[in-house]
């Protein structure tokens, strides 16, 4: 056996993370035979042997011949070394049952020193690996965070294949694997459904926190967990407040039946503890949100300290109809609670224009606050709408740096020709070297003067459109809507679309659709892009080519394409989200494939083909999510 120098690092850790050379790429048993590194499997030394494994691995079906071998080493005395095996085996040979067991087998051992990647790489099995949810369970709760998000992730993506392997588990003699169990189900959501018998009868257990656990879970599961509602109303009538409150809350959140909620949510009105009332008048706005007990009750109950925020909360979701309410807003903005605060402030935006009154105290308030504050003022006084009297302030605030000034900019843009009193700073700032903001300061002017910012923004924005700068796509889409028949904002755009500037691709594969048949001399450099290298890049050019063009031949199947697990998530959702507003005229083309993700692991890409399959077809049922 030939000997050689050995890293002083886990090969175990670097298959895990993917940081191997690609078998295509000058592999590394480059100028060995696959038969010493066969031979290398049988070595005493465990190092050599997990060598050997990652360089087979590394070889993928090139090493076939190594199966063999790599199965008698998943009963290896090292766990690394068995670990790896598994791992191999499902690179080269495809065989996902071992490597599922020695990865699930790895997470439950103590002396297992990197357990979140262990966690990360078992996601990747999605619903295949669900037999392992009861190990995985363990860890949601986990001291690390990153241990934490692998754990949830991965019963994320187990799906509702998860759930029978979980149930044993609310029967559990500690009530820790109880409520972790508990939590674990909430994960995911309306796909734990079959577990509302033994949730319900969770809301009996001898331990307080696992009652609760149990209770939020059934409301992340939503109306599919309505079963418990008989328990539910029982605790309505319990002699602890706190336990009342917590079945008016359950009520609301299981979406019951309301001839059974509405006379507990009338007698929670009447109940001597103020939290009771609180989720009194909440349960009665979900289920008879014109009820007219519901402003007096709440505007009574904001003048104590309880259950503000959800009183808050509630307000905003009345909107306008919640006019009544703004002077009590307004006098709630100078409130010692910073939640309370921000809550009244996002309530009166949401109330929009019929909080106008409000506008003068919000405006002050964008003085001291803190940067987050005042990103949700400048939110609500969008909403709400303004005038001139508050130029003064927003300008002397947004001079303060960089960032506070990106969050005023929209504001004054929103305000239109009333921001005239910033003209000259706008157009002052505009003569500085060019930054990310000077994009920003062009279309604020534009909005509030657009004769003035074609005469001052477009020189400075055509000398942005230099290959070598670096907000080159920003630049000339707001040069396009300075001037709509600008060639050479175009020609930069359809220039990005095929650069080797990663982002610029995608900015402006995005970017044009906007622009719709104006901008038809794109179509072939986005039919150019249908094909790049990235997949977001691909959904961003068949989306804009749609939009330009009207094709459906040849976009559609590019997002079908990227709906695939094997893409990354954020190009899934939102290809679905592209064909769904492609609408009912690609109907036999999309549904079939759009059908078969109503149930996927990820949240996100769940939602957006739920809404794809209502927009192209507007009969589907409403798929399972939380």
């Amino acid at each position: 056996m030939l000997s050689h120098p050995r890293l002083p690092i886990s090969l175990l850790g670097l298959l895990l993370t993917g940081a191997f050379v690609c078998a295509a790429d000058e592999p590394r048993y480059a100028g060995k035979p696959l038969a010493f590194w066969l031979e290398e499997l049988k070595s005493d030394d465990p190092l050599i042997r997990e060598e050997a494994i990652a360089v087979l691995a590394d070889a993928g079906p090139a090493a076939r011949a190594a199966v063999p071998r790599l199965e008698t080493l998943l009963k290896d005395q090292q766990r690394s070394v068995r670990t790896q095996a598994a791992l191999a085996l499902w690179r080269i040979a495809g065989q996902t049952k071992p490597a599922i067991t020695a990865l699930t087998e790895a997470v439950r051992d103590p002396a297992t020193p990197n357990r979140a990647e262990m966690l990360g790489k078992l996601s990747e099995f999605g619903s295949a690996a669900a037999s392992s949810a009861p190990a995985v369970v363990e860890f949601i709760r986990d001291a690390n965070p990153v241990v934490r998000t692998q754990a949830v992730m991965a019963m994320q993506r187990f799906g509702a294949t998860a759930v029978p392997s979980i149930l044993p588990l609310l029967d559990h003699a500690d009530r820790r694997v109880r409520r972790s169990a508990c939590h674990a189900l909430g994960l995911l959501g309306p796909s734990a459904k079959d577990a509302v018998p033994k949730l319900a009868a969770l809301l009996k257990d001898a331990d307080e926190e696992v009652r609760q656990e149990s209770l939020a879970t059934l409301g992340r599961i939503g109306s599919t967990a309505r079963s418990a509602a008989p328990t539910l109303l029982e605790w309505t009538r319990d002699k602890n407040p706190h336990v009342r409150a917590a079945g008016l809350k359950g009520l609301q959140e299981i979406f019951a039946d309301p001839k059974l909620a509405r006379p507990a949510a009338l007698d929670g009105l009447e109940d001597e503890d103020p939290l009771v009332r609180v989720r009194a008048v909440i349960l009665l706005w979900r289920i008879a949100p014109k009820h007219a007990d519901i402003l007096p009750h709440t505007l009574e109950l904001l003048k104590q300290p309880v259950g503000r925020i959800e009183l808050l909360t509630l307000l905003g979701q009345l909107g306008p109809s919640a006019a009544r309410a703004v002077p009590v807003l307004t006098k709630l903005l100078a409130d010692h609670d910073f939640q309370v605060r921000r809550q009244a402030i996002q309530a009166l935006g949401q109330m929009g224009r019929a909080a106008r009154s409000a506008a003068p105290a919000l405006t002050e308030l964008l003085r001291p606050a803190d940067f987050a504050t005042r990103q949700t003022i400048v939110m609500a006084l969008r909403a709400i709408g303004g005038d001139e009297r508050m130029v003064p302030i927003v300008l002397e605030v947004a001079k303060q740096d960089m960032s506070t000034r990106m969050v005023c900019l929209p504001l004054l843009a929103s305000l239109g020709p009333k921001a005239s009193a910033a003209t000259p700073w706008l157009v002052t700032e505009l003569r500085r070297p060019p930054s990310y903001v000077t994009v920003q300061m062009a279309e604020t002017l534009h909005k509030i003067d657009p004769e003035r910012a074609r005469k001052e923004a477009v020189p400075v924005l055509q000398t942005m459109l230099k290959p070598t700068a670096p907000w080159r796509v920003y630049a000339a889409m707001t040069l396009r809507r300075l001037k709509p028949d600008s060639d050479e904002a175009l020609d930069t755009l359809i220039e990005c679309v095929t650069g080797k500037d990663f982002n610029a691709r995608q900015q402006a594969c995005q970017f044009l659709g906007t622009l719709g048949k104006s901008a038809r001399k794109a179509a072939p450099a986005l039919r150019q892009a249908l094909r790049d290298p990235a997949i977001p890049h691909r959904v961003a050019a068949a989306s804009s080519l749609w939009q330009i063009t009207g094709e459906t031949k040849t976009t559609v199947p590019v997002l079908l394409e990227a709906l695939k697990p094997s893409s990354v998530n954020y190009a899934r959702y939102q290809a679905a989200l592209h064909l769904g507003e492609m609408g009912p005229p690609i109907k036999t083309m999309a549904l079939p494939t759009l059908q078969k993700f109503r149930n996927d692991p990820d949240l996100f890409v769940r939602n957006s083909v739920f809404q794809a399959i209502q927009r192209i077809d507007g009969t589907a049922n409403k798929p399972n999510m939380p």
